[in-house]
């Protein structure tokens, strides 16, 4: 059988941390009642104590240098010694015209190099390099001609718009 203690009021006041002398609220008190009392200045007096705490690290970012190049197409992509020789042997399977024989690493190298999307299965992977076989070959102007495009001048913003 459960036996409970009776508790004091006082006690209470202590456990809760309430107290009259240290500035708290006491449990009795109505503020309701109090001609001196508003919810603004309680609300004011909540916040300045807020201030006073340490100020918490600011959320902007900060440079360290990682920002984008703006001569982005003249930095060429690094890859490692083992992408670089298997890049090598994939520009000789291109040349050759052996594009089926490229695995999906192989296509990924050269894709990456070129700046281009990696993700797919093979086939897809494939037109990629295909189709910038194509654009790199002269072709690009035949595929995407000039007139598709139409230049869209709104004071210091330029939009390139691609016309169907």
């Amino acid at each position: 059988m459960a036996t409970y203690k009776q508790r004091n009021p006082q006690d209470e006041q202590q456990e809760e941390g309430y107290s009259t002398e240290s500035g708290g609220s006491d449990m009795d008190y109505d503020s309701d009642n109090d001609p001196g009392w508003s919810v603004f200045e309680e609300t004011q007096s909540d916040l300045s104590r807020l201030s006073i705490k340490k100020k918490s690290n600011s959320r902007v970012a900060k440079d360290f240098g990682l920002g984008f190049d703006k001569d982005r197409e003249e930095k060429e992509t690094k890859l490692t010694e083992v992408d670089e020789k298997s890049y090598e042997e994939v520009e000789k399977i291109i040349q050759a015209g052996n594009l089926e024989k490229l695995k999906v690493e192989q296509c990924k190298v050269y894709l990456r190099k070129n700046k281009l999307r990696l993700t797919g299965k093979k086939d897809i992977l494939i037109q990629r390099i295909k189709e910038h076989q194509e654009i790199l070959s002269g072709g690009g102007e035949k595929k995407y001609p000039i007139s598709s495009f139409v230049l869209d001048c709104k004071g210091n913003r330029i939009n390139l718009l691609l016309i169907d």
